[in-house]
């Protein structure tokens, strides 16, 4: 069994850092309809991948948002998924490095992470992106960044209120 401490894996050159969009996403996000990327994929300008790699193998990854309007003009990294525990009995983390590699990376460029969100810079703790008013055929599973109104582009961590008559909400979380 291979054993790495945190020191010794925040250390290893072999572990690379990349924050990815556009189709890159779609290459690296681990999902079997990657037609359900699109929304993803399609508005680069508020969604990017923050993903950890060993050379070619995916270790975590993380969604990115970008230009909130709330909190306004803020970034939010999303939840955290460590796919270590895939790659079975040779390879064992003690703690949680990965989860606090992303967290530094995160605090480092001055992104809002956690959920509630952390740290404290806002009241309301929910965050708001304005995507392209589309609807999709496909929709992946998102986590705290879940509800979407095609109609007005609006996801958020929060049902929220629209008052237009007929409008479509989707929870991305089911």
């Amino acid at each position: 069994m291979k054993v790495k401490s945190f020191l010794n894996f925040s250390q290893d050159t072999s572990y690379k850092f990349e924050l990815v969009e556009g189709e890159d996403i779609r290459k690296w996000y681990p999902c079997d309809n990657k037609k359900s990327l699109d929304i993803l994929c399609e508005n680069s300008e508020h969604c990017k991948l923050l993903i950890l790699r060993n050379n070619d193998k995916l270790i975590a990854y993380a969604l990115v948002w970008f230009d909130l309007i709330r909190p306004q003009g803020s970034t939010y990294m999303d939840t955290i998924h460590n796919l270590l525990e895939e790659l079975g009995d040779d390879f064992f983390i003690f703690g949680d490095p990965i989860k606090n590699y992303f967290e530094n990376y995160a605090k480092e460029n001055d992104w809002l992470y956690g959920f509630p969100v952390q740290p404290h810079m806002f009241m309301g703790g929910n965050c708001t992106v304005r995507l392209k008013t589309k609807g999709y055929e496909f929709y992946p599973k998102l986590d705290k960044l879940r509800y979407y109104t095609p109609e007005t582009g609006r996801l958020s961590t929060e049902v929220g209120v629209d008052k237009i008559a007929g409008i479509t909400k989707y929870d991305l979380n089911k």
